[in-house]
């Protein structure tokens, strides 16, 4: 199965057998862009981006600064980057964790917490990352599995209780193509990132992250990019 991603301002998801034209700008082989749109695959990207994953998760702090946390297969790893400004992704820690098997991701807690559900197993546990190189998974409820149904003020979740898998992001994996339709008239495949399981949107800079077999790629804008580099600076 093949989707297409229309990038215009906003990033959208579709599934189409539209046609579209190759992409005549320059391009390399971990990059590639039109006028309005950014594809970086895994190998544009630091090390620890460039792993097959369970899943992904965007964890926001209070300080302004924003985390790709990126779970290992088997739930047995959390890869952790530095997303603030998706032009300038960083590396910060790769550890292991006493997970007991793959989990998804369910809310964050606070500045230092997630709440997780484990995927095939009961099981609900908290994920501490006040020290990013050393993890600690602590178990609060091993009787069901949680779905996260409504968001009580700033002090907790209300959770419903489940006999199924709870989340299940991992599908089956699609190949996405870019297409630029900025000008409609002329619509530009820009890439192609192949086994994608998992899709994530960074809102306030419009950046999406693909989780794929061979890592994370980066969809992104030039301006908006631009735009954070003068804040940073």
């Amino acid at each position: 199965m093949k989707t297409a991603l229309y990038c215009t301002f906003l990033l959208a998801l579709f599934v189409t057998g539209m046609p579209a034209k190759a992409s005549g700008h320059p391009k390399s082989d971990d990059r590639h862009h039109s006028i309005t749109v950014i594809v970086e695959l895994p190998s544009a990207h630091p090390e620890l981006a460039q792993v097959d994953g369970e899943a992904l998760y965007l964890h926001a702090r209070g300080d302004g600064r924003t985390f790709l946390l990126v779970e290992g297969t088997g739930g047995k790893t959390i890869s952790i980057l530095d997303v603030t400004n998706p032009a300038q992704i960083h590396g910060i820690a790769r550890a292991n964790i006493s997970a007991t098997g793959p989990f998804d991701f369910v809310k964050s807690l606070d500045d230092r917490a997630i709440l997780i559900s484990f995927r095939d197993q009961p099981g609900v546990a908290v994920l501490d990352l006040r020290k990013f190189d050393r993890p600690v998974v602590t178990q609060i409820s091993s009787d069901a599995r949680a779905i996260p149904t409504q968001t009580i003020d700033d002090s907790g979740a209300l959770l419903q209780a489940s006999a199924h898998r709870a989340l299940a992001t991992a599908t089956r994996a699609t190949d996405f193509q870019v297409i630029d339709t900025s000008a409609p008239l002329r619509a530009e495949v820009v890439a192609i990132v192949p086994d994608v399981k998992q899709t994530l949107l960074k809102k306030d800079t419009g950046t999406l992250f693909l989780l794929s077999s061979r890592g994370i790629a980066v969809i992104r804008h030039p301006e908006r990019s631009e735009t954070m580099k003068q804040r940073s600076d």
